[in-house]
């Protein structure tokens, strides 16, 4: 079996199947030197995320502020000490 340029790319799935990768980035459209594309307007450098995909930025969870985060904690004890208070149904 010989593989070419226009091959699909494949992903194996859990059980070890064979799928095209349709994620996969088309190799022609890959335009980056040494690892960077274009610089940004400002000026940063823009890494290639396919020669560099250790740069991939994770979604981290939304940050609140320590006033708000304060508030659902109480709001979080209020309501387990109202469960608490509350009697149990025989069961």
């Amino acid at each position: 079996m010989t593989i070419t340029d226009d091959a699909i790319p494949m992903r194996r799935d859990r059980d070890g199947d064979l799928y095209p990768d349709i994620d996969a980035p088309d190799p022609h459209l890959h335009l980056c030197h040494r690892g960077w594309l274009a610089p940004a307007p400002d000026g940063t450098p823009v890494p290639c995320l396919i020669c560099k995909p250790h740069l991939i930025r994770r979604h981290l969870r939304r940050y609140t502020d320590p006033a708000t985060a304060e508030r659902r904690r109480h709001l979080v004890r209020q309501a387990l000490a109202a469960a608490a208070r509350a009697p149990r149904a025989a069961g």
